[in-house]
């Protein structure tokens, strides 16, 4: 809970100066169709960001078949339970994303409850040669809040 009160405090800070900058900006003429709460959004607001532990995944077997997986890690200061790992061609929910530090599922990958991190793998193994987009979200008071998309390629080996 400290890290995210950390974290918390931070990201005031955070956007104290940017609602500076972006007064500045606004005031100076240079983005005269955007009121400073916009400008200040733009600049600032990211309500979750989405990482991988891999983007590029080889599914090649030799002999027995091996887990081919795939941690993602989710990042929000919201008081959200969950978050969802969507598809972005099918929009369809692929894996779910805990920060419950193992507690209801021990192999998720989270080790620190509440500290705002979500974690959880996917598995590749089962996946054809090409490219897989991904985006993070949660709904929160009815809005919707999705990251920046996150693509693996997946790819085999050439043989002879």
């Amino acid at each position: 809970m400290l890290e995210r009160n950390a974290r918390r405090a931070f990201y005031e800070r955070k956007k104290f100066l940017c609602a500076a900058v972006a007064a500045s900006v606004f005031a100076s003429g240079l983005v005269a169709n955007l009121s400073v709460t916009a400008l200040e959004e733009m600049v600032l607001y990211e309500p979750v960001t989405l990482e991988a532990s891999a983007t590029r995944i080889c599914v090649d077997y030799t002999g027995e078949e091996e887990h081919k997986a795939i941690l993602f890690t989710a990042e929000t200061l919201a008081e959200v339970d969950t978050i969802t790992l969507a598809d972005l061609d099918t929009g369809e929910a692929v894996a779910t994303l805990y920060d419950d530090g193992g507690f209801t599922n021990a192999d998720d990958g989270d080790e620190y409850m509440n500290d705002g991190v979500f974690f959880n793998y996917l598995d590749f193994s089962e996946k054809e040669v090409g490219d897989y987009a991904y985006y993070a979200q949660y709904t929160l008071d009815g809005l919707t809040y999705s990251s920046k998309t996150i693509t693996v390629h997946v790819y085999r080996l050439f043989t002879e």
